[in-house]
């Protein structure tokens, strides 16, 4: 009865607002939803149940000029904690203001020691598929203001899944996820709060299956990816796989963006000189982890220091799969034996010493300049159970 009673109540303010006029909301922009809460609220209020009959949520459709609605899956509010949008395409720009929040969390589970106690602000995201979740704070332009991002399953403290001061991350599957944007509160009790505009990005598993990858490697990239960027082994937003499994003769160095950019490139590689089978130096069957070796090594590495225009070094991140690759110098580097030209006169595509991984000349400028240092590199191969020796996997 009680709920009946709450959805009348609700109905009717609804139809109400409609009848007297008010402005309807509508998408800002062509190629991405912004949404402003001044926009929604003119007038905010401390008192819970009033704020929880004057909460708007907005359902977003992405590149469109539309009238805002409220959809089903986007109809409920917990108690004592206000929904000021649900994202349900991507990528989606909000934005909004703490101070026009209520303060509900003081801290989180996955960073306890961090003061959140300012008011906050709660965004639902609901993922249709298996996906990384992304989202990122633009630069504040009030230097007073310092809010952080967290990422939910559910409304308790104990639900965060991933937090950060500029970004958080992570893969999950289909469901209902909550961003909830806090107000830090420093030493002397000053609370930071004030306007912000995030960003909401997905990239999903159908997406890089789409690109070429198998369903088993789509999710053990997306896995090992955002295992390393919580542990704050990697940086950045772009991220590399490489499928060992395939020839050198196919396409098999992949390049994705998770800030809704999806694949940016794939291309030939190469692999190290002692990973070549004697039958075939286009098929890869050895790997190890030796400082003197030819061969190419498996699991997660990073980018590491440009040494010079045609070389980025490769730094090794698992202990017993790649920690060898700085001592032996192994880089990601240009590589003439890819060019098309040359594979054409020769047939086949030669291995690379100290195994490095090469790329053709004349996609390897545009490649690197979209994987700084810290960028995270995947090598994977069907084929070898990598996985049961990698801290990634544990």
């Amino acid at each position: 009865m009680k709920n009946v009673l709450i959805y009348a109540i609700f109905f009717y303010l609804f139809v109400n607002t409609a009848c007297l006029g008010n402005p309807s909301y509508k998408i800002e922009g062509q190629s991405e939803d912004r949404i402003t809460l001044e926009d929604a609220q003119d007038e905010p209020e401390n008192n819970i149940d009033e704020a929880q009959n004057a909460s708007t949520i907005f359902n977003i459709q992405a590149g469109e000029e539309t009238e805002t609605q409220i959809p089903a899956a986007c109809d409920g509010f917990r108690e004592n904690q206000e929904i000021i949008a649900c994202v349900d395409t991507f990528p989606t720009t909000i934005s909004g203001d703490t101070n026009r929040g209520q303060s509900v969390f003081d801290k989180y589970a996955c960073a306890d020691d961090i003061d959140e106690s300012g008011p906050e602000q709660i965004i639902r995201v609901e993922l249709n598929t298996p996906s990384y979740l992304f989202v990122s704070l633009k630069d504040p332009t009030d230097d007073e203001v310092d809010v952080d991002l967290h990422i939910l399953s559910d409304l308790s403290n104990d639900g965060c899944l991933d937090r950060g001061h500029l970004d958080a991350g992570d893969f999950l599957p289909a469901g209902t996820y909550y961003i909830v944007v806090d107000s830090w509160v420093d030493a002397e009790q000053y609370i930071h709060a004030g306007a912000y505009t995030l960003d909401v990005h997905q990239l999903s598993l159908d997406a890089m299956r789409q690109a070429g990858l198998s369903d088993t490697l789509s999710e053990d990239t997306l896995t090992a990816f955002a295992r390393a960027r919580k542990t704050h082994d990697v940086s950045g937003t772009t991220f590399a796989v490489v499928d060992f499994s395939r020839p050198a003769s196919d396409t098999r160095f992949f390049l994705f963006d998770i800030a809704s950019r999806g694949l940016l490139f794939r291309e030939q590689t190469s692999h190290g000189l002692e990973s070549a089978t004697s039958a075939d130096a286009a098929i890869a069957n050895y790997f190890d982890n030796q400082p003197a070796s030819d061969a190419s090594s498996l699991g997660v590495a990073m980018v590491g220091d440009s040494l010079s225009s045609e070389h980025v070094e490769l730094v090794g991140l698992e202990p017993s799969l790649n920690s060898a690759l700085q001592e032996r110098g192994t880089t990601l580097r240009q590589f003439s034996a890819l060019e098309a030209d040359f594979i054409e006169r020769s047939g086949f595509t030669q291995p690379t010493q100290a195994g490095d991984i090469g790329l053709a000349p004349d996609v390897y400028e545009a490649v690197i300049d979209e994987m700084p240092f810290g960028s995270f590199v995947l090598f994977s191969h069907h084929e070898i159970d990598w996985k049961n020796h990698s801290i990634y996997f544990e």
